[in-house]
């Protein structure tokens, strides 16, 4: 025995035991503790409310939620809704970033000076603020409904959101999308763009363009072929609101704005960043080709940069999401805002909050997997 403890591999086997099995106790005790509390509280520990009738409205509801709806609904309504900010502000915030990030580096004083004053202020106020005092804006500046002018159209921004026309897709055109998608991807397929080089080959008259122009022509056949007519429910005023439509609540556009600003500021970073790590003999020999700035950009630095931008920037997309949640403050009805109301009817608190954990988990791996292969993608091979 003592000759295994002057062993340093099983010494340090032993020490490694004890201390896991120290960890396991002390979960185990936590565990046990929180078990005899719930029991004699009343309170059973499981799912089976999930079944139960809900009993309360979601504001912001894309998946025909209703009041007679189950707990599991709701979750499903919170989640749909987290992911339709997240997945906007994820674009958004790519856009504006990689905009302000470009100007950043702009020959032209005033512009660059104004993206840097953009970074430094909104890096530098907390998120919570920010959101509170768009969806501030959106309550005290804006018309009310009878007063609202239409901004743009049949458009109308007002303090109960931002109306819009809401555009009714049949089955035909959802299978048409499919049959599009399909198409284009058969024509960036190996074997296709084979042929199409062998016919370049034979064919002088081919060009690319009348390549595309066949893609193009392939895509409307299979829409004249299935029909896809498309239904637009204009919003109308009537009475103190407007009926029909689709409303966008303050309470969503505050968040998507928010989440678009903060996330751009710090996008703008790593993007500048990125186009400054390219080598400089890449901007010199860019400019003795006699490329414009724009095609230099375009074609030469910005895909370099792409290999130092992507890492960083999927640890804000995975910020952004889990950001989301400050949505309980405004009002949102996200997953957590959802979880809490779940939590104060049903009591069944340990349960709600390990699902809407489990949900940020499995959203943030998906898009860590997404943007992983995405990046593998454009690595450099060798």
């Amino acid at each position: 025995m003592l000759k295994l403890l002057y062993n340093t591999k099983y010494r340090n086997y032993i020490i490694q035991s004890i201390f896991t099995l120290i960890v396991l106790y002390f979960f185990y005790s936590i565990a046990s503790n929180t078990y005899n509390n719930l029991q004699q509280q009343g309170i059973a520990f499981g799912l089976n409310f999930l079944d139960r009738e809900a009993g309360f409205d979601i504001g912001d509801n894309f998946t025909g939620f209703t009041p007679a709806s189950s707990y599991y609904d709701a979750f499903i309504a919170g989640i749909v809704n987290t992911l339709w900010v997240s997945f906007f502000g994820i674009i958004l915030s790519t856009i504006l970033g990689t905009i302000i990030g470009i100007l950043r580096l702009s020959n032209n004083y005033m512009m660059s000076r104004l993206a840097g004053l953009y970074v430094l202020v909104i890096r530098n106020i907390p998120l919570l603020l920010i959101l509170i005092f768009i969806y501030s804006l959106f309550n005290t500046s804006f018309p009310s409904p009878r007063e609202a002018d239409p901004f743009w159209g049949n458009i109308y921004v007002t303090n109960r959101g931002i109306i819009t026309p809401r555009l009714i897709f049949n089955i035909n055109y959802i299978v048409f999308l499919m049959a599009a998608i399909a198409i284009l991807f058969l024509f960036k397929s190996k074997w296709v763009t084979d042929k199409i080089n062998e016919i370049y080959l034979k064919v002088q008259f081919i060009s690319e363009v009348l390549i595309k122009l066949i893609v193009l022509f392939l895509i409307l056949l299979v829409s004249f072929l299935i029909g896809t007519d498309i239904e637009v429910n204009n919003p109308e005023l009537t009475g103190f609101n407007f009926v029909g439509g689709r409303v966008l609540s303050p309470e969503f556009m505050a968040l998507l704005l928010g989440l678009t600003m903060y996330t751009a500021a710090f996008i703008a970073e790593i993007v500048r960043a990125g186009i400054l790590g390219v080598p400089k003999g890449q901007w010199e020999a860019s400019r003795a080709l006699g490329f414009t700035n724009f095609q230099m950009m375009k074609l030469i630095i910005f895909p370099q940069s792409l290999r130092i931008i992507v890492p960083p920037i999927t640890s804000q997309y995975l910020n952004l999401t889990k950001n989301s949640s400050l949505a309980v403050a405004i009002g949102y009805a996200d997953i957590v805002s959802v979880s809490n109301t779940i939590i104060s009817q049903t009591g069944q608190a340990l349960e709600v909050i390990a699902i809407y954990m489990a949900v940020y988990l499995i959203i943030s791996l998906a898009i860590s997997l997404f943007m992983n292969i995405y990046n593998k993608l454009i690595a450099l091979q060798g």
